[in-house]
């Protein structure tokens, strides 16, 4: 696994690589033999010490050449045992390959040769390209904040018991829903989402129940009372969301739950997070994960502590078709045919590894800290980034991070961060 960070910044350090070969000048049999030779000496420097460029980054190589004689010397470089056809005393090198290259350089004159090298790594180095920050207590309300969903310019944040804050013009302004004024089920928000299908209607799950608000009307109605929800995906015209109870399902139109649990195969009926591929659901538990088709729900395939590491609770899961990936503090245990096998990746890294977010194949994923994970291979391989405005604390809930395809939001104890990661 290869960990890079956003503060990292190559920075050159000049060394001298110095290889010195000598030569013995004959004796001149017709002169008298008071010494047994001359030394002659040839050596060459490099610039540059071994280290890591980023993919497509171009760094200097100059070689400098000491001949105790002053004899004419040439320069013949290689990458890789490979002959560049370089004869100069400087070589421009760079690729869009990643992998360890090692650039050599021979000198020669008339009676010495003499070598040195240098190892150039070259990596995918992520950063994250912080777009707008919104703060508590300034930008938007006072609160720690543990869940984002966005939809065009909508962004819906939920709190712990200060409600729902959200903005409807991208951030430029700031409103909040709870329960004293909007009849919200609870002030402690756990999840949100927005209807793709009528992007006024706003879900949001609570320590006690399911909202729905119209923000056209706008009108809040509250469902399924005393229910922890945990979780709230929408797809298909159907609602599915992940509560203490098992998982629930309704359709968009009629609200009416019907919840699936242990009487129906699940581990639990504690469910902390659903995930959705085509037509398969997945449900992370406090005792596994399991996973079956949306149409059968009453059958459900069970993976637990004894297929991959870490403790029983899973906290997120996601899948893209035979490629497994388990969020189970404190690992990430990852498995690419369908969980007969796995391997666990970020074990020891300090704070929970708390939810995701995907686009176009890129997983997202936050460390409570300030600490992004970035794959790019289903969770095969991570990188590392350090998020800005450190002193905020990130990965307070498994829906602090979330994906719309331009931008990534990430809350955390102070409020909303966005950004890019490039």
């Amino acid at each position: 696994m290869k960990k890079t960070n956003l503060s990292f910044y190559l920075t050159i350090i000049l060394i001298n690589i110095l290889v010195t070969t000598s030569c013995i000048i004959p004796e001149d049999d017709d002169e008298e033999k008071t010494l047994s030779g001359t030394a002659h000496s040839l050596s060459v420097t490099l610039n540059q010490a071994d280290q890591i460029i980023d993919v497509g980054e171009s760094c200097m190589i100059t070689a400098a050449a000491e001949d105790s004689e002053n004899h004419d010397v040439t320069f013949t470089w290689s990458v890789n045992g490979e002959v560049t056809g370089a004869k100069t005393s400087s070589v421009e090198f760079s690729s869009e390959e990643e992998g360890s290259y090692n650039i050599s350089v021979t000198v020669e004159c008339e009676k010495a040769s003499a070598s040195a090298d240098v190892t150039i790594t070259v990596e995918q180095i992520l950063e994250f390209s912080k777009t707008a920050a919104w703060i508590a207590g300034t930008d938007i309300e006072n609160a720690t904040y543990e869940a984002v969903s966005v939809s065009g310019s909508t962004i819906l944040l939920g709190t712990q018991f200060k409600g729902v804050v959200y903005s409807t013009d991208g951030g430029s302004s700031w409103n909040v829903l709870n329960n004293a004024t909007d009849g919200l089920s609870n002030d402690q928000v756990n999840c949100t989402a927005v209807n793709p299908a009528a992007t006024d209607t706003w879900y949001f799950g609570t320590d006690s129940g399911f909202s729905i608000y119209d923000s056209s009307t706008p009108v809040m109605t509250t469902y399924e009372a005393g229910v922890i929800i945990y979780d709230i995906k929408i797809s298909g015209g159907k609602i599915y969301m992940a509560t203490d109870s098992g998982v629930a399902v309704s359709d968009t139109t009629t609200i009416s739950f019907v919840y699936y649990n242990s009487s129906d195969g699940l581990p639990s009926v504690n469910i902390n997070k659903i995930h959705l591929d085509g037509s398969a659901i997945y449900a992370a538990t406090d005792s596994g994960f399991a996973y079956t088709d949306v149409g059968n729900l009453t059958s459900w395939t069970t993976k637990d502590e004894t297929d991959y590491s870490g403790s029983a609770a899973v906290q997120a899961v996601y899948a893209d078709g035979a490629d497994f990936a388990v969020w189970n503090d404190p690992y990430i245990s990852v498995s690419s045919d369908s969980g007969a096998n796995w391997s666990t990746f970020l074990s020891g890294v300090g704070g929970a590894l708390t939810g995701y977010a995907i686009h176009d194949g890129r997983l997202y994923s936050v460390r409570y800290g300030a600490h992004l994970f970035v794959s790019d291979d289903n969770g095969l391989n991570w990188d590392e980034i350090t998020l800005p405005d450190a002193p905020y604390w990130f990965g307070y809930n498994s829906n602090g991070v979330f994906s719309d395809g331009s931008e990534l939001y990430i809350v955390h104890n102070g409020g909303l961060l966005t950004g890019t990661v490039d």
